[in-house]
């Protein structure tokens, strides 16, 4: 078990005061590929005890409605809604958690109620596989199998860096969790920094040709390691909700073939799985985010033979 001292050192070493990341959709890739090496546009997920391939269209999307109010010391406003509050739109607000600002979508990026939209579980290992005092989520050497970053070959065309995934945003913030984050991985009740700051003053005067965000300083990490459960087996090209689940036994923990040590119908490659581990404590609750991803989702064809033919 990681102590207090050993945790914070972990999460200094990812943890970014500020960050922007580019938006701008890209053009569609129609190409259809189920089987390994998945292409650079494609990660895998699963779903009920099998392995299936995302294949992503466009970039993220992380919602911010006309009366959200995320920015400000630990994401919980500065009093000011997004509608009349330009400077909150300078950095992506990619977060993790419930904010008192409206971090909770009602709505996916097309303006469907959240109600009817497509859902997935990201979920991050936060356990110490390997020995080295990090959790493999934040470890630059993760022990286990993660789908993201994308592992290479043979698995993958594209092997990613820590804090990339094709597609995904680069950072999130996690201000709401970091207390989360640290009970999960030490055990004990770890406050969360952010929680009672002051927020910034609101809406800045415009003056060209510079403006000020006030989004101020926040607990900005690389994107975790993770792998991906959905509870669909073929999807169109559709925009995914994300939600996060901090996962704390090992021994469910699936490889890329969907194996583990707690044997093939605990591990967590179907939502049944992933409800049973959270309902024994080996898994943290869903973890909402306002992060979208877009991509199709079919099954894995482990033949090795292309079933599309291309």
């Amino acid at each position: 078990m990681l102590s207090r001292t050993r945790l914070i050192a972990a999460l200094l070493g990812a943890v970014v005061v500020v960050g922007a990341g580019a938006t701008a959709g890209i053009a569609q890739d129609e190409g259809n590929n189920d089987v390994r090496p998945l292409k650079v546009n494609q990660t895998e997920g699963y779903f009920d005890g099998q392995n299936q391939v995302f294949t992503y269209a466009q970039n993220f999307h992380c919602t911010i409605e006309a009366f959200d109010d995320l920015d400000g010391l630990g994401r919980q406003g500065d009093g000011v809604p997004a509608a009349a509050d330009p400077d909150e739109m300078i950095l992506p607000e990619c977060i993790s958690g419930e904010t008192r600002g409206g971090s909770e979508p009602t709505i996916d990026p097309t303006g469907t109620p959240v109600e009817n939209a497509r859902k997935f579980w990201a979920i991050v290992p936060l356990f110490d596989a390997n020995g080295n005092g990090i959790p493999e989520g934040i470890d630059p050497t993760p022990g286990v199998d993660v789908q993201c970053a994308e592992p290479g070959p043979p698995s993958t065309e594209e092997k990613g860096g820590f804090g990339s995934c094709t597609m995904h945003p680069s950072f999130v913030f996690v201000d709401p969790i970091i207390d989360e984050i640290g009970t999960a991985v030490t055990g004990l009740a770890v406050p969360n920094p952010t929680a009672g700051l002051p927020t910034l003053p609101g809406k800045l005067p415009i003056r060209s040709p510079v403006a000020l965000p006030t989004v101020g300083p926040g607990v900005l990490v690389p994107l975790p390691s993770h792998s991906h459960i959905v509870e669909t087996e073929i999807d169109d090209q559709s925009w995914w909700r994300v939600i996060v689940v901090l996962v704390k036994d090992a021994t469910v923990w699936p490889d890329l073939d969907g194996n583990c040590a707690a044997g093939r119908d605990k591990c967590l490659t179907s939502l049944g799985a992933l409800r049973a581990s959270q309902a024994g404590d080996g898994s943290g609750r869903d973890i909402p985010t306002n992060i979208w991803l877009f991509f199709a989702n079919e099954p894995l064809n482990h033949s090795g033979h292309d079933r599309h033919g291309g």
